[in-house]
């Protein structure tokens, strides 16, 4: 079935917005709710609602976020990060929240699995900077794991995030790519977010990556690195949701990513969103 991010990817689509707002929204949604990752109710509506007024095409979901939610750092972060992502109960979370959003949203956006990369979640319960390739394996296949449970629904993509503002290793990329091989044997469309400093040579690191994506880049950069050959998405940094922000009139064609922040002027996001929106 063709999804926004295929048309994308084909030619046939020249340009998708696409916003991670999941903090904003249980922020501005949600009053900032500590529990915000154990009510799939309560997220799944406010997700909702929140999209009404952002407009995104494309809406992603955190496989990871809600059994790390409760971590700490760790005296063993192997073990501890094993456990959290096979954890049952939120595994249900993730799996009640997708059929929530596809019921409400499927004709509207493409939603999207996000995937935190293993040495993000190593580091976040107290990891060294270097993980062993060991380490990184395990992680790697219990986010796979994961996937696997979700194979059914009805998604159009997997995001693999890092944050880590490093070159990525040979044993990252041996360790990360059954995560995008099994995209692909799901038909998904594979996407790379990753800091400015490393997006040139993530994506030429990456064969398996469909689009590579950092909020950082001009819309400029966009461009140009788009008549490279791989699809590049981004645009929308930090500051466009300032109340000082730059403006947005005459957006050329391509895909535009960002982050709305937490702490972003409702008004001003707003604001914003109205001049991406593109006419659904």
């Amino acid at each position: 079935m063709p999804t926004r991010l295929r048309e994308l990817l084909s030619g046939t689509r020249q340009r998708l917005l696409w916003l991670e707002y999941d903090e904003y929204a249980r922020q501005v949604f949600a009053n900032g709710a500590s529990d915000w990752l154990t009510q799939s109710g309560r997220f799944s509506t406010t997700m909702i609602q929140a999209r009404k007024a952002l407009k995104t095409e494309v809406v992603s979901l955190d496989i990871a976020a809600p059994g790390m939610a409760a971590v700490t750092r760790a005296a063993e972060p192997l073990a501890t990060c094993l456990n959290a992502l096979a954890d049952p109960i939120a595994r249900r979370f993730v799996g009640d929240c997708i059929d929530a959003l596809a019921h409400q949203l499927g004709s509207q956006v493409d939603l999207v699995l996000r995937v935190p990369s293993p040495l993000d979640l190593l580091r976040q319960v107290g990891g060294g900077a270097e993980a062993s390739f060991d380490e990184l394996d395990e992680v790697g296949a219990a986010l796979v794991a994961s996937v696997r449970q979700f194979a059914e629904k009805p998604i159009s993509g997997l995001l693999l995030t890092r944050s880590v503002d490093t070159a990525m290793t040979r044993d990252e990329q041996d360790a990360y790519s059954p995560l995008l091989q099994a995209a692909k044997h799901y038909s998904w469309v594979t996407c790379l977010q990753c800091t400015e400093s490393v997006v040139s040579a993530a994506a030429a690191q990456w064969s398996e990556v469909d689009l590579v994506l950092c909020a950082a880049l001009s819309r400029a950069q966009v461009t140009d690195l788009n008549t490279r050959g791989l699809k590049f998405g981004g645009g929308l940094a930090q500051n466009i949701w300032s109340d000082r922000g730059h403006s947005l009139e005459k957006i050329e064609a391509t895909l535009l990513f960002g982050t709305v922040p937490s702490d972003a002027n409702p008004e001003t996001v707003l604001a914003r969103c109205s001049s991406l929106a593109v006419a659904e």
